[in-house]
């Protein structure tokens, strides 16, 4: 989800296969260990990694802009969009 031309494969693909395009679910996302700071018995005992927030960043706020853009494109192409 975060590779541009890929997103914009994946909707052409949609809109070749199904026609118009009317939405999309946007809920692609990634999470590692899912904790910021790791704490046990109210010691922290570790927090996540700067390059495992950027992976997170990059799925959940990137994938989610490409994959609103592209559907955005193929509504308007499809008469479907504002």
């Amino acid at each position: 989800m975060t590779d541009e031309a890929a997103v914009e494969r994946l909707f052409a693909t949609v809109a070749d296969e199904f026609g118009a395009v009317d939405g999309v679910v946007n809920n692609a996302g990634v999470n590692r260990d899912m904790l910021l700071v790791k704490a046990e018995d109210g010691k922290v005992v570790g927090k996540m990694p700067l390059e495992s927030w950027k992976a997170v960043i990059k799925v959940d706020l990137r994938g989610v802009f490409l994959c609103a853009c592209e559907v955005a494109v193929k509504m308007i192409e499809g008469g479907r969009g504002v």
